[in-house]
């Protein structure tokens, strides 16, 4: 009982205020949601951030509509003490110094590409294919029972020295049998 009461409060945090204000947002202002409060519960290495006062940056790789979104839902917000900055593009070269990379729009071949190159770096990543997680991706978002939910990659989060909050992974959903409508 005290785990669903726990887990119940943890997901409440991953849902800013102003979205449980409407009466029913939208599924992309809900995913935005998620992506800003995956930031919560993520820990960098120390060496990613130069000084103390550098933002968070969180970049979206393809539609410009994904960034707009998601550079609404943040504006004036922190994460860890640090200032949110969202930058979108189309190229991954774009945002390579970004601490979180969200694929709004990609090919199979580039998603490929691009996660293979960000392996050694020190980004998590989001996206939403089948298939995410299975070629390198960090964190899959994708709905299931009008629900949206999350799997967490935690073998690639750890190759990349991410540290994920044992309280995020507690609300995932295993990448390989997502949760059915609880």
């Amino acid at each position: 009982m005290r785990g669903l009461v726990r887990s119940t409060i943890i997901l409440a945090l991953l849902i800013p205020p102003i979205l449980l204000a409407q009466s029913s947002p939208s599924e992309n202002e809900v995913k935005a949601a998620f992506v800003y409060n995956f930031a919560k519960f993520i820990s960098w290495p120390t060496s990613v951030f130069q000084t103390a006062e550098q933002p968070l940056n969180i970049g979206v790789l393809g539609e410009k509509s994904a960034a707009d979104r998601l550079m609404a839902m943040v504006q004036g917000k922190t994460a860890n003490n640090r200032r949110i900055v969202v930058t979108g593009s189309t190229s991954i070269n774009d945002l390579m110094k970004s601490q979180i990379i969200v694929f709004a729009s990609t090919s199979e071949t580039e998603l490929k590409t691009h996660l293979d190159t960000l392996i050694s770096q020190h980004i998590l990543t989001v996206g939403e294919g089948d298939e995410f997680l299975e070629r390198g991706g960090i964190i899959r978002l994708y709905v299931q029972d009008a629900r949206v939910r999350f799997a967490v990659n935690v073998s690639v989060a750890e190759k990349t020295e991410l540290s994920v909050s044992s309280s995020l992974l507690r609300l995932a959903s295993d990448p390989g049998k997502p949760r059915s409508g609880d």
